[in-house]
């Protein structure tokens, strides 16, 4: 099955799944690694390449695919890859303008972290399409 630009909704809904396969693979990988390799930097050349073949191996059976020899940033730089080409970005076009303007309120100069605040980020999450909502929680890991 298809994953790379394809509505995470209709995914979803045809993989019987709260997360698709190459997300909760990616996510799962990352986690595990031993975290005095996450700082290891990539030579370019090749890494482009070693990128559209992992992406090619979940496109032709996420279910399948065996990270356990891919480096990391190619993992992440694979997950940021399907993240960038969905359909409906995760926090909805309709939703982004109103996550930024929070944020910008919490990181301004007259930033605190007031309940109030974080009422109505816990209200605009829950706003999201249902898919959306349950991979953002595990990407959080919430």
């Amino acid at each position: 099955m298809t994953s790379f630009g394809v509505d995470m909704s209709q995914h979803l809904a045809e993989t019987g799944t709260q997360v698709t396969h190459l997300l909760a693979k990616c996510i799962n990988e990352i986690d595990t690694r031993d975290p005095r390799h996450s700082d290891q930097k990539i030579v370019s050349s090749g890494v482009k390449s070693k990128v559209e073949k992992l992406c090619q191996s979940f496109e032709n059976g996420a279910d399948l695919v065996d990270l356990t020899d891919i480096h990391p940033n190619v993992v992440a730089n694979v997950l940021k890859l399907y993240l960038r080409q969905l359909p409906e970005a995760l926090l909805t076009s309709r939703l982004y303008p109103v996550f930024i303007r929070m944020a910008r309120e919490w990181t301004g100069p007259s930033a605190n972290s007031s309940a109030p605040g974080v009422e109505e980020l816990n209200e605009l999450v829950h706003k999201l399409p249902r898919h959306h909502y349950a991979t953002l929680v595990f990407l959080m890991h919430i």
